[in-house]
């Protein structure tokens, strides 16, 4: 795809699609920001940040949520993440500790957003064995409900 028809069609995928939660009044989705300028548009940030950004959530509701997620919370994030996410979950991690929250934040030195389910083992291999020692906790109850 050339970058012409990239710019006009978009490529597909979730880093194009990102920019896209907030519509205007004709339906359509209002981008975070200008690809040719970099201008960010300020409305659809503070709406963003009211709507989807976790850390404000938490410094704003948490109150509402800690003790339903006591041991729940966990996010792995690997330090060269492809879409730069380690900063954020630094951020999100620092947030959740001065809310004095108990969340497992692993930040995998080397890893990228994919790599990540490499980590110690397997990301995947880990979840698995924690929702299972989890459930046999539980009785066997089903975890879902």
């Amino acid at each position: 795809m050339s970058r012409a028809s990239e710019r006009a069609e978009g490529a597909g995928n979730s880093t194009r699609s990102t920019p896209s939660f907030r519509r205007g009044p004709n339906g359509a989705p209002q981008p975070l920001f200008d690809r040719r300028t970099g201008a960010i548009d300020p409305v659809v940030a503070a709406y963003w940040e009211a709507h989807y950004d976790m850390g404000t959530y938490v410094r704003e509701h948490g109150s509402l949520l800690r003790e339903a997620l006591v041991g729940k919370l966990h996010v792995f994030v690997g330090s060269n993440d492809t879409f730069h996410l380690e900063t954020s979950v630094a951020r999100f991690s620092a947030t959740l500790r001065a809310a004095g929250w108990d969340a497992s934040i692993t930040l995998a030195p080397g890893r990228d957003h994919y790599s990540i389910f490499r980590e110690d083992g397997g990301l995947i291999a880990r979840i698995v064995a924690q929702m299972a020692t989890r459930r046999r906790a539980m009785g066997g109850v089903d975890l879902v409900r």
